[in-house]
């Protein structure tokens, strides 16, 4: 299947689809700094890592990578013993918005990359 660009998103499903290819995408880079993060690499330094515009916790935390015209990101959710019980990676774009589910191990590599594997420091 060819790979959609944001200017060829034109329908729900084109914008289902763009998520899910944007989702793929930002997958693989965490993926890279995962395993750099295990290699002792200071995120920081990591390229790979888009630094979040915004942070935000409750029983969800939302990991905001960009925002505009273009805006995406994760949201992960906690039960009320704070547990991680999944996430979603979504893409937002004027008047258009998509939520692609994330598998365990998706929203545990978000969490691990981006919170430092402890989700609770940002719980209240």
């Amino acid at each position: 299947m060819e790979k959609l660009t944001r200017e060829q998103v034109k329908t729900r499903e084109d914008t289902r689809r763009y998520a899910v290819q944007r989702l793929q995408e930002e997958i693989k880079e965490l993926e890279k700094a995962r395993k750099k993060i295990e290699k002792g690499q200071d995120i920081g330094e990591i390229e790979e890592v888009r630094q979040p515009l915004a942070i935000s916790a409750g029983y969800q935390i939302t990991i905001e990578l960009s925002s505009g015209g273009d805006a995406d990101g994760f949201i992960l959710y906690y039960n009320e013993k704070k547990e991680l019980t999944g996430g979603v990676y979504y893409w937002a774009d004027w008047g258009q918005y998509e939520e692609i589910n994330l598998t365990d191990e998706e929203a545990e590599l978000v969490e691990m990359v981006y919170l430092g594997g402890d989700g609770l420091a940002f719980l209240p």
